[in-house]
């Protein structure tokens, strides 16, 4: 297995400041970057595509359920301040809050994920999808975007510049996530979260499927893949063996590309790699953010 660690002095600009990336950000663009040219050298008009999970992958921490580190709350999750911003009609004031942090969420959690994901969008049923948009995206502006792993930033606008489409796969709720398009320019019709019906405007509570998480996210990448005239996965960055190794192991394994191009997968922060993963990815450690917390 590979491991790349390490801290680069590599200063690149993001929103008007700069950030530190860590010294493996710039050998994966190349890596990443040398298999699209093989690719266009053949198919001069292909759209080559980078698959990212979301929490853990390119924001420290979760948010839908924050982050906390040595016993204190770094930032909360976007459940609990949406309960407390009155957006959810089960969940009311503290008592809500305690209600679904510490009681239904944890106990839908351990029993299986499928069933608990789908709850963190439920709860937002009959709220204005606008209006959820509106208070995220200032979330992210005011203090969600300080906690973005600073190589992974460096990495998804390295690649977009050079012409790679980066798209979002995330376990989280699409309405949560969607909120990070300004701060990360990334398009809005490239973000795929736990997705519900939106009707008239109002957020309701049927799931659309399949979840992206574990294998759902495999499916939901290959649909964008085959949809798109002349699309390839590059590049899959995740952090959890248990909910993106599937779709980081497509990319590595999948069909023959053009040319003799690879796939590149890459697990950060995901520790020792059960034996059925073993010698597929790329595993680096991260662990600087854009700021302000890293400054």
């Amino acid at each position: 297995m590979k491991r790349l660690v390490g801290i680069g002095l590599l200063i690149v600009g993001m929103a008007g400041g700069s950030f530190a990336a860590e010294s493996h950000a710039d050998q994966v663009i190349a890596t990443i970057l040398e298999n699209v040219k093989k690719i266009k050298e053949v198919v001069p008009d292909a759209v080559p595509m980078a698959f990212w999970d979301f929490d853990g992958t390119i924001l420290k921490g979760d948010v839908t359920t924050g982050l906390k580190e040595s016993g204190q709350v770094r930032y909360a999750g976007m459940a609990e301040l949406a309960i407390r911003n009155e957006f959810s009609p089960y969940y009311k004031g503290e008592k809500g809050v305690e209600e679904f942090t510490r009681r239904d969420y944890p106990h839908l959690r351990s029993l299986a994920r499928w069933l608990a994901y789908p709850l963190n969008a439920q709860i937002l049923c009959g709220t204005r999808a606008a209006t959820i948009d509106a208070f995220c995206i200032r979330q992210f502006d005011e203090s969600f975007a300080a906690w973005y792993f600073s190589s992974s930033v460096r990495i998804l606008r390295a690649l977009e510049e050079a012409g790679v489409e980066n798209h979002i796969l995330s376990a989280s709720p699409e309405l949560f996530v969607l909120a990070a398009r300004k701060t990360l320019g990334i398009p809005a019709d490239r973000f795929n979260g736990i997705r519900v019906a939106i009707d008239g405007g109002v957020v309701t509570e049927r799931i659309e499927y399949p979840l992206p998480s574990e294998g759902g996210k495999t499916e939901i990448l290959q649909r964008i893949v085959r949809s798109t005239p002349h699309g390839y996965a590059v590049a899959a960055f995740g952090n959890s063996y248990a909910i993106d190794a599937d779709f980081l192991r497509y990319v590595v394994t999948q069909p023959p590309l053009p040319n003799g191009a690879k796939g590149t997968s890459m697990m950060i922060n995901g520790g020792n790699p059960p034996p059925a993963y073993e010698g597929l990815f790329l595993c680096v450690q991260q662990d600087d953010v854009v700021g302000p917390a890293n400054k």
